[in-house]
């Protein structure tokens, strides 16, 4: 190193900074499955707050989180589980254009199909000649009135089958 003089010391490139990423946790649904009830959105308990190991110690108090919602893709009833969706959560402050937002993937939410009630005042058990077996007609009085529990304007069909009498 004795023979040699360094007589340039200014070296010029580019690089690229890349945002550093900072994790959401601690974030949670009200439920790990809930009855089918047309909607979308997914209740959380906990909106979730920023990984504090992942921000530089100088950036303390100049990232904070805005939280959002979370959704599913499919309202429908499903017995395998669907990921939670978080939607319009973001960072804000003066060090936030430093960060990525990383959202969980591992939070899950079931639909499970949703009971519905026959109303048995809305159903007609037809009279008939007594012949030596138990089967009965059953008819409806309104279609409207026989099931409740039905979301919105979904259309459900009910096929009444012949009854039996009770002895």
């Amino acid at each position: 190193a004795g023979n040699y003089i360094i007589s340039n010391r200014e070296a010029f490139g580019s690089a690229t900074i890349l945002k550093k990423d900072i994790r959401l946790v601690g974030i949670s649904t009200a439920y790990k499955s809930r009855p089918y009830n047309g909607a979308i959105d997914v209740t959380l308990t906990h909106r979730g707050s920023l990984k504090k190991s992942d921000l530089l110690p100088r950036d303390r108090g100049k990232v904070t989180l805005i939280t959002g919602y979370g959704e599913i893709r499919s309202a429908s009833a499903n017995p395998l589980s669907q990921r939670v969706i978080f939607k319009n959560y973001r960072l804000k402050g003066a060090s936030a254009f430093n960060y990525k937002l990383i959202l969980p993937t591992d939070i899950t939410v079931t639909i499970t199909k949703k009971n519905l009630k026959i109303n048995v005042n809305a159903l007609i058990v037809n009279s008939k000649q007594y012949n030596a077996d138990r089967n009965v007609d059953v008819s409806v009085k309104n279609a409207k009135d026989v099931l409740s529990g039905i979301v919105g304007a979904d259309k459900v069909t009910l096929f009444l089958k012949a009854g039996d009498f009770i002895y």
